[in-house]
């Protein structure tokens, strides 16, 4: 977490100062490397932090306040570019990356894999370049047409690399994301939950900011004042969770070639005894 935390911030001071397109556009692509390396931390540090009670409220409000990340931004971003220049969208981030670094070396505990599994690049690799692959199709498609050789070779790539990713995971020791894991029902359909709640969550901010600001001629601040109160609902809702653990985070402990748990869940209550498990 505190390496993806490093990466962001160097990344959004050079965002910040940045001259032109390209160097915005690179500056973006390190910090979404350095962001990579920071959500999925967050919910390791949740498993070793909470016990098994307070789980599923922990994992509910995290959902809930990464949503209200982003119904803030606008109202953030629209207040700083009416009194600073357009970087300080950016450089705001610096302050809070530093304050971050010196509470988590202070406060949060050490997480990682007790067994040692080593990492699966060639997987990752595969799948980063699958999902870019894909992404440039989609957005080169309105402009250069969805029947246009570079968009339909993009989509042909994206298959082939995703295909290759799906078959690489099956046969390798350790996967990065076993494919198998899908047949369980709770872990396909919690994973499939969460993708599309945020997918339209954040396709609505999208959508909604340029709406407000070009169609209905509100500034900045104002068109994020109106996004608002997704904010306070996200807020009100996320603590009323379902009384069992989300099926996503229960399913996903599961053992990486044979979906069956090889060890206690990090959802599956402590094994009795005289005195009280802190997991």
């Amino acid at each position: 977490m505190q390496f993806g935390l490093v990466v962001f911030g160097l990344a959004v001071l050079a965002a910040s100062a940045a001259d032109d397109p390209s160097q915005l556009i690179a500056a973006r692509v390190v910090m979404g490397v350095g962001a990579a390396f920071i959500m999925p931390s967050t919910l390791s540090i949740i498993i070793h932090s909470f016990p098994f009670h307070e789980r599923p409220k922990a994992i509910a409000m995290w959902a809930g306040f990464a949503g209200v990340g982003g119904a803030l931004g606008p109202i953030s971003s629209g207040l700083l570019l009416e009194h600073f220049w357009w970087g300080s969208i950016f450089f705001i981030n610096v302050p809070l990356v530093v304050l971050l670094l010196l509470l988590t070396w202070r406060i949060v505990p050490t997480s990682k894999d007790p067994s040692g599994h080593p990492l699966d690049l060639v997987g990752a690799g595969l799948a980063m370049a699958g999902v870019v692959s894909l992404v440039f199709a989609i957005i080169e498609g309105p402009e250069k047409g969805w029947t246009d050789p570079i968009t339909v070779g993009a989509f042909a790539i994206a298959v082939v690399l995703l295909v290759a990713f799906v078959r690489w995971e099956l046969h390798h020791d350790t996967p990065m994301l076993d494919p198998r894991l899908f047949r369980l029902p709770g872990f396909a359909g919690g994973s499939a939950a969460v993708t599309l709640a945020f997918f339209s969550m954040f396709s609505m901010f999208f959508l909604l900011t340029q709406y407000l600001q070009f169609v209905k001629g509100y500034s900045p601040l104002g068109a994020g004042l109106r996004v608002l109160p997704n904010a306070v609902a996200m807020i009100v809702i996320a603590p009323r969770r379902p009384a069992s653990p989300p099926a996503s985070v229960c399913a996903g402990s599961c053992a990486r070639a044979s979906c069956s748990p090889p060890s206690p869940s990090p959802c599956s209550p402590p094994p009795p005894t005289r005195r009280p498990t802190s997991w």
